[in-house]
This record gives C-alpha cells, sequence and structure tokens, in this order.
C-alpha cells in the first residue's frame, strides 16, 4: 500500500520547482523591458517594441555607424520585407512584394519625430539621397509594418516609418564630417547641440553633397554617341534641420533641396543631353507642446506649416523643321498647414492606455 506521507516532499519540490520558474520568467521580463527598445509610431507614444500592437523594427544610430548605411533607404533594407528600386532618379520602396515602378511611395507614411513628410501634391516620399535630412542627424529609424491609417489618416496603408532625430543629450557639442567617393563625389556634415536639462537644449546639423556622376551606356541609344550618357548623371543636395526643445515645449524644422541630371531619357526626351534633370525642394516648421496636466494624463498638441516644390527640365525632339530641341517644364508646387491635438490617459500601474485625439 501507498504511504501518502512519502508524497509530501515531492510534493513541496514540485512546488519550489515552481515558484522559481516564475520568479525566473519575472527576472527575464524585467531584463527585456530594460533591454527592450522603445518605438513611438506605433501607437503615438513611447513603448518597448514587444509591446506594440504592431510588427516594429528600430534601427538605431549605431547600427547606422556600424553597417555605413549612406541613407534613410539603404538602412530601411536591412529590414525583412523592405526592398528598393532605382531609376537613376528616385529611389522607390517595395514592401511584402508590393510596388510598382514609377509610384511615388504614396502607399507608405513617412515621419520625422512624429511630423509627417509625405508632401501634398503627389502623396509621395522622397528616402534616397533626395531625403531632406541627413543620415548622421538620426538617432533612430522605427517601421511598423501593416496599415497605421487609424491614427495617421492616408498614405499609412503598408508601413509607418518615423524617423526621430538627435537631441542634445546623445549628440556632441560639435562635429564635422567630409566624405569624398568615386565618380566626383564629395559631401560634408556638421552639427551643432547645446544641452540644458535632460534631453532640452538645442541641436542643429546641415550637409552638402555634390556628386559628378557616370558616364553611363545605354545599348537602346547605340545609334546616339555610341549609346553613352556623357556629363549627365550629376547630383547636388543640401539640407538644414534644428530643434529647440525647453520644459515640454519645442519647435523643430527642416528644408533640403535636391536636382539630379537624369541620363536615361526619360519620357521620351532627347538622350545625352544633360539639359534633363529635376529639382526637389521639401521643407516645414513646427511648434509642439507635450506636458503632463494631471497624474497620468499626457498632452500634446502641434502646429505646423509645411511646402513642397518640385521642377523638371525635359528637353524633347522638335517634330517640325528644324529638328532642334525644345525644352518641357513640369512644376509643382503645394503649401499646406494643421494643428493635432491628444490627450493620452495611462495610469502607471497599467499596461494599456486611452488615447483621444483630433487633428486638421
Amino acid at each position: 500500500m501507498n504511504d501518502p506521507q512519502k508524497k509530501i516532499p515531492i510534493l513541496l519540490f514540485v512546488i519550489s520547482q515552481v515558484h522559481l520558474a516564475m520568479a525566473d520568467t519575472n527576472d527575464a521580463l524585467q531584463f527585456f523591458e530594460q533591454e527592450a527598445e522603445v518605438v513611438h509610431a506605433a501607437t503615438k507614444h513611447a513603448q518597448p517594441a514587444f509591446q506594440a500592437p504592431a510588427s516594429a523594427t528600430v534601427i538605431t544610430a549605431q547600427d547606422i555607424e556600424a553597417y555605413s548605411y549612406r541613407t534613410v533607404a539603404e538602412a530601411l533594407q536591412s529590414v525583412p520585407g523592405i526592398y528598393f528600386t532605382d531609376d537613376r532618379n528616385y529611389t522607390r520602396l517595395w514592401i511584402r512584394g508590393f510596388g510598382r515602378p514609377g509610384d511615388y511611395n504614396s502607399r507608405v507614411l513617412l515621419l520625422i519625430n512624429g511630423h509627417r513628410m509625405n508632401e501634398n501634391v503627389y502623396g509621395g516620399l522622397y528616402i534616397g539621397q533626395e531625403f531632406s535630412l541627413d543620415i548622421h542627424a538620426i538617432r533612430q529609424i522605427e517601421v511598423i509594418k501593416g496599415p497605421g491609417s487609424a491614427l495617421y489618416g492616408n498614405n499609412a496603408f503598408f508601413a509607418v516609418i518615423n524617423i526621430l532625430t538627435k537631441t542634445p543629450d546623445q549628440a556632441p557639442v560639435a562635429q564635422a564630417n567630409v566624405e569624398g567617393g568615386s565618380y566626383g563625389t564629395s559631401k560634408g556634415f556638421e552639427s551643432l547641440a547645446k544641452k540644458t536639462t535632460g534631453s532640452d537644449g538645442l541641436y542643429a546639423a546641415g550637409a552638402y553633397r555634390h556628386m559628378h556622376g557616370q558616364d553611363l551606356s545605354y545599348r537602346q541609344f547605340n545609334g546616339i554617341n555610341n549609346g553613352v550618357a556623357v556629363n549627365a548623371d550629376g547630383e547636388e543636395h543640401y539640407n538644414l534641420f534644428a530643434s529647440l526643445a525647453a520644459s515640454g515645449f519645442s519647435v523643430q524644422g527642416n528644408y533640403g533641396s535636391r536636382t539630379k541630371h537624369v541620363p536615361t531619357a526619360s519620357f521620351a526626351t532627347v538622350f545625352n543631353d544633360p539639359g534633363e534633370q529635376t529639382t526637389d525642394q521639401r521643407g516645414f516648421i513646427e511648434l509642439k507642446m507635450d506636458r503632463p496636466v494631471a497624474p497620468s494624463v499626457q498632452l500634446t498638441g502641434r502646429v505646423y506649416y509645411d511646402q513642397y516644390y518640385y521642377h523638371g527640365y525635359y528637353p524633347m525632339a522638335n517634330a517640325t523643321p528644324p529638328p532642334d530641341v525644345v525644352e518641357n517644364r513640369d512644376y509643382g508646387r503645394g503649401t499646406w498647414y494643421g494643428e493635432e491635438t491628444m490627450l493620452r490617459i495611462a495610469p502607471a500601474e497599467q499596461s494599456h492606455a486611452l488615447t483621444f485625439g483630433q487633428d486638421y
């Protein structure tokens, strides 16, 4: 006959093992919470990436430096399911197998510190060398895959990409980089940071880049200059960014301009004519407040003004005598302004939050 008393030590041993396992699990969760990367774009407030209600990927400034990414597009190619094409003028984004050559990237939303960067003429985003922020000024890139229109409205169909800039407490007081490369490429970057308290203070950065470009061969145009486009791949780009923050209030501004010579004779233009080029300019200024108004209640508000400008030069062959070249010019210009207010209630002892918001 079995003795019930002999089962007691075994039972106590099992219970102790359960308690030890629960303690190990809690320690592991605390470790991951401390080490987890923080994202902002998934719910419009900071939270650990593993708690975000979406597929969240973070690319840090350390990653950018370690892998020597030159553009945001190059950094995003490290994210599974995202890749790009380049037509010698613009960088085209494809995600999860969806994309279309010549698309304006209008199905993905791009943000800088939560500010919408898709322009209002074509709805597109610019994320290669044409982007208006230099990669050395970036602290973190957040990629939130999947629809985000419930929070952000249009453009946020396939993904939301939020780019966080460096703050005065994370940047050196002064920084300067000079780069050079093949095809007559040269670039300079400078930044200044002045910290007051915490992350408050001033951060400013600017960059200038020039590239002579390649002489490219296209067999489709063998009858013209043996199919070689000479001096038709140059590029010139400059950008500026500045932010000032104090006591829950901040102002930030960004401006960038890029002119690219196009060697591909796009839209039936004249081949081997260095006059084909496009210029894109993008800028904004934003005032923001982000302050607690009561225990566990955070109020965020912003007002902003944006502008976008596009100018394209396309040399076309004149079909009527004499056979000369006619310059076709395309223009696109957009300006817009708006405001947003958001109230977030998040009790400290709970993992859930309630958010109310409106924007115009």
